[in-house]
């Protein structure tokens, strides 16, 4: 892999880093390696039907136990592909607050084992 800070102008990766989504063009940037170019992004999607809700007298659930409860419904339909799993896992160790990417780790044992239960929760 090339630096492509050694390729593209500076003006040019400045406007990249301005008008990329999030934090997709620093998530390319090791150290101030700049090894690739957020050509695209990802981002997770939550959609309900309201005629759904309705038609059960349901509401739109606002915490993780009330989305938990409906899926053990069967109203809840996940994408619990290999990908969105690890996002999953991820996010659920980052809002817990622990330690998180020391550099050795994703997160710490009673993190990850917390995160991974609450994913089991979903099945």
């Amino acid at each position: 892999m090339l630096p492509l800070q050694d390729y593209l102008s500076a003006a040019y990766l400045a406007d990249q880093a301005a008008n990329s989504v999030g934090g997709s063009h620093e998530s390319y940037d090791f150290q101030g390696f700049q090894s690739a170019l957020a050509i695209d992004a990802a981002t997770l999607v939550a959609v309900y039907r309201p005629d759904h809700l309705s038609a059960g007298r349901l509401t739109l659930p606002a915490t993780w136990g009330q989305l938990l409860a409906l899926a053990q419904e069967g109203r809840v339909i996940y994408a619990g592909i290999p990908i969105n799993m690890l996002m999953d896992f991820l996010m659920l160790c980052a809002i817990r607050g622990g330690a998180w990417f020391d550099g050795e780790t994703i997160a710490d044992r009673e993190t990850g084992i917390e995160a991974l239960e609450e994913l089991r929760e979903t099945e």
